[in-house]
């Protein structure tokens, strides 16, 4: 059972949803934000600034992760479950396209392949995330990935981190690329396994 202090505990880092922040207010706003000062204590408000667009997140700044739950939840309950999947996934395929061009492009070329993303795919986690163990097993045609230790977790980060990997392997550009959840934490599993079939390049 995770403590609350490990949640307090860890970290994530901002270029991990800050390019998908800025995705959602371009189609959404920033309204969202308003809710932030009750979800908030003021030792963690104040690292954000509402007036800036993404919150201010700065990419490459450790962030504690109630702040990045606590984003999450507010625009969680602006939207449905279907619409927010539809979300997540929409802006993660212009996330992914941003930072292969921006600050994290070496992170892409890291991953760039299927093969490289199962044999890197630790050390990528850890360049946003402060916790987690994260592993693919890769077969023919099929990548299957979990994650476990990670009290950094939260359910629609867990659903963004899934769609994250749909879209680096839509920009390999491999082809007729299917995303299936299998398990999350949040439901009680005792890890998040997800199975994305793909063909090659």
């Amino acid at each position: 059972m995770i403590s609350q202090g490990e949640v307090e505990a860890a970290l994530i880092k901002g270029g991990a949803i800050r390019e998908l922040l800025l995705w959602y207010e371009r189609h959404y706003g920033s309204t969202y934000a308003v809710d932030l000062g009750r979800r908030l204590p003021p030792h963690l408000s104040r690292q954000l600034d509402v007036a800036r667009p993404g919150l201010g997140l700065l990419t490459n700044v450790w962030y504690p992760s109630p702040i990045v739950h606590a984003i999450l939840d507010s625009i969680a309950a602006r939207h449905d479950e279907d619409e927010l999947r539809s979300i997540t996934a929409e802006a993660n395929h212009f996330a992914v396209r941003s930072l292969t061009r921006g600050v994290y492009q070496f992170l892409f070329r890291m991953v760039g392949s299927p093969e490289l993303y199962a044999k890197h795919i630790q050390r990528a986690w850890n360049l946003l995330h402060s916790t987690g163990k994260r592993v693919i097993m890769l077969d023919e045609g099929i990548a299957d990935s979990t994650i476990e230790d990670w009290p950094g977790h939260h359910p629609w980060l867990c659903e963004i981190t899934t769609h994250t990997m749909q879209a680096v392997f839509v920009a390999m550009g491999c082809r007729d690329v299917q995303l299936e959840r299998l398990s999350c934490v949040a439901q009680g599993a005792p890890r998040c396994r997800s199975i994305l079939r793909f063909r090659d390049p």
